[in-house]
């Protein structure tokens, strides 16, 4: 009986250990596309997230960690007692093993042996026998009761180790969705970084720009004012030109009257020269005789 309790124990754990192998591997393999599903759709829909979104992720990995330390807690909790109850059954079995019943020897010359002694020897190893099998019959009651709360309990803290195992791979999925999310927010910080120095440098540009053109009005009003000043100045000159023309014109008519008077007079005094030396011999003549008379 008690080899058959011993190799049902051992064909459970067996059992038992064979399917948690085989659902392990199972829940691995799947955990493991579900983290690149994860990591896929991170990855599409990091580029959306907002601080709220951030947060509430990091609020929901917090959560996570401490719904696995509290998991792992209760596996600990769960082993300690497996192992208790481990104890127990072992403390049963070692109880539940019969004593030997120690033989009694007769010598030689003891003397008679009393009928009534030898009766009351045999029947109380009949009477400890029926105690041992009813207390054999407990014990395995107490067994079997044993072994299906073991195997609720390893039942249990095999779904709890599944739990674990994917609650720790969802929280490193979501980690490492947390760290995309980290890498894309900087390769966008540091875009718009680029762009704000971009927009710095145009907002430069066009701030010399604009200076160069409020530059350039003020010399166009400049060389503007200066055109009017030289047009001013240029009909001050011109009426100054046309009053020195008239001028001009008038002196030119005087002296081309004067010029022709000049040449009348040139061509009356060619007319009558013989009249003028006889004039100036009579008048030679008449001082010469007046000096004679004088003397």
């Amino acid at each position: 009986m008690y080899r058959r309790i011993i190799s049902f124990f051992g064909g459970a754990t067996s059992e038992n250990s064979e399917d948690k192998s085989e659902e392990l591997a199972q829940t691995k393999n799947d955990e493991m596309t579900g983290s690149g599903k994860t990591l896929h759709s991170g990855s599409q829909v990091a580029n959306t997230m907002s601080d709220g979104e951030q947060r509430a992720l990091h609020s929901r990995i917090e959560s996570l960690e401490h719904e696995l330390k509290v998991r792992t807690e209760e596996s600990e909790n769960y082993k300690n007692r497996l192992q208790l109850a481990e104890k127990e059954l072992e403390i049963l079995r070692t109880a539940a093993v019969p004593s030997p019943i120690s033989k009694v020897t007769i010598g030689v010359g003891d003397g008679v042996v009393d009928d009534t002694e030898d009766n009351i020897h045999e029947r109380e190893p009949s009477a400890n026998m029926e105690e041992l099998l009813d207390e054999n019959a407990e014990l395995h009651e107490a067994l079997t009761k044993a072994s299906e709360q073991l195997k609720d309990k390893m039942d249990m803290c095999d779904n709890h180790e599944k739990k674990n195992i994917a609650l720790t791979n969802q929280i490193e999925t979501l980690k490492e969705v947390v760290n995309i999310t980290k890498d894309l927010l900087n390769i966008r910080d540091m875009e718009v970084h680029h762009l704000q120095s971009d927009v710095e440098s145009m907002e430069g540009k066009i701030a010399e720009e604009r200076q160069r053109h409020n530059s350039m009005i003020t010399k166009m009003e400049e060389a503007v004012k200066l055109n009017s000043d030289l047009k001013e100045e240029y009909q001050n000159q011109l009426k100054i030109f046309q009053e020195l023309k008239g001028r001009y014109e008038e002196k030119v008519t005087l002296l081309t009257k004067e010029n022709e008077k000049l040449e009348e007079e040139v061509s009356l005094s060619r007319s009558v020269p013989h009249t003028a030396q006889s004039n100036q011999q009579v008048i030679t003549d008449s001082l010469v005789s007046a000096e004679t008379g004088t003397q």
